[in-house]
């Protein structure tokens, strides 16, 4: 996903031009894979389920709201400020784990400090640049 956001970044395409790239070149992948779903009879589409039906009709726009406001403010945000929201995902994913009474694994622990402690560098560097910034003499 980082990969993903400083292509936006970097890339002159407007947000929804490029939603619009990202899902016509995605679109012969889920192609082939709902054919073969639907070959093989594990497709939950149209079968017979209209809550089911209703929910993976409604998934396509509940998903582009956050990808198009995604690409809205990767283009306006620092590549600093979109990798530090990103470290948010994972944590409140594992909290949200943690409520629901989710195994806290040795695993899921040591990516959880992995991760904080990236968070940590980042904080203490940007400290850093800042103290040394105030502290520079204005020419």
């Amino acid at each position: 996903f980082t990969l993903y956001g400083v292509i936006r970044k970097r890339t002159s395409v407007g947000a929804m031009p490029g939603l619009f790239i990202e899902t016509m070149l995605l679109l012969p992948a889920a192609l082939g894979w709902l054919t073969w779903l639907a070959m093989t009879d594990r497709a939950a589409f149209a079968g017979g389920d209209h809550a089911v039906t209703g929910v993976l009709i409604l998934a396509g726009p509940i998903t582009v709201i956050p990808l198009l406001c995604f690409a809205l403010a990767a283009r306006r945000l620092p590549l600093s400020t979109i990798g530090f929201l990103q470290f948010l995902a994972p944590s409140l994913q594992f909290l949200t784990g943690l409520y629901y009474g989710e195994a806290l694994t040795s695993a899921h622990l040591v990516c959880f400090l992995l991760i904080w402690s990236a968070v940590a560098l980042f904080v203490i560097d940007v400290v850093r640049s800042n103290r040394r910034r105030a502290a520079a003499p204005v020419t």
